[in-house]
């Protein structure tokens, strides 16, 4: 007989570890595959230059400037309260600069 094995023969034979060598390399390859996308998303986003950090401080900003103009506003229509108050006061014939 001839010391010689068939490939199909050393296939059934070593049947687990080819499944483990397989299923080692699909794994690899599913792992590398991962950072290959993460890589390629993180510049994509990147390359949108979405500056959170500026939009997050420009609205900040904005709320601050709308909260003096608020606050402005708010001494205007007091003003102008007071100026309707003493108008009707006049138109009442009374004292404009008494409280009703």
């Amino acid at each position: 007989m001839s010391d010689k094995v068939s490939l199909w023969q050393a296939i059934k034979d070593n049947w687990g570890q080819l499944t483990a060598i397989a299923a080692g390399l699909v794994i690899a390859h599913l792992f590398v595959m991962s950072v290959m996308v993460d890589r390629s998303v993180t510049t994509a986003l990147a390359s949108q230059d979405i500056a959170t950090d500026a939009k997050i401080i420009s609205m900040d900003d904005e709320i601050d400037e709308n909260g003096a103009v608020g606050r402005a506003n708010k001494d205007n229509i007091e003003d102008n309260e007071r100026r309707v108050e003493q108008a009707f006061a006049v138109l009442l014939g009374r004292d404009p600069d008494e409280d009703p």
